[in-house]
């Protein structure tokens, strides 16, 4: 990276590693349900979906420190590079700015803080709601996420 301070990054290399790092993380908690290829899929796709990392950061907001704040509100101004097919103009940029604050985290060694905050009631309720299956698959009761467990 061009520097090794994680603040100043550019907005698009915060978001660009957060982006790959949270598809991780939802691909790691997701796995651990074993529910086969097709659920698991369609599971991690309701996560990693703009319109739900965007409901994932109006939860956080109130829990960022003033440092975290401003690493999301940079990615939240960042100019979109085309524009969001499947989702509104806002919805796209705040999870961008959540992006933001996920590669930050990891950047900056600090992955537990991104788990804490993960480990929130209201954001367990939001990861919830953002996995139940879809009306087409097949009727069952909705499996919690697994507990989040550091990993590095």
């Amino acid at each position: 990276m061009a520097t090794d301070i994680p603040a100043q990054q550019t907005p698009f290399a915060l978001a660009y590693l957060g982006d790959a790092r949270y598809a991780l993380w939802c691909r790691e908690r997701v796995l651990q349900l074993n529910l086969g290829s097709g659920p698991t899929h369609e599971r991690v796709t309701q996560l990693v979906r703009c319109q739900a990392q965007a409901r994932l950061l109006r939860h956080l907001l109130p829990l960022l420190t003033p440092a975290e704040q401003q690493v999301c509100r940079r990615g939240i101004n960042m100019k979109p590079l085309s524009p969001p097919k499947h989702a509104s103009i806002r919805d796209y940029r705040q999870a961008t700015g959540f992006e933001c604050l996920v590669g930050y985290w990891h950047l900056s060694d600090r992955w537990d803080r991104f788990e804490t905050l993960m480990a929130e009631d209201s954001l367990q309720e939001e990861l919830r709601v953002a996995t139940r299956p879809s009306r087409k698959a097949a009727p069952q009761a909705p499996k919690p996420l697994a507990p989040a467990t550091p990993s590095r």
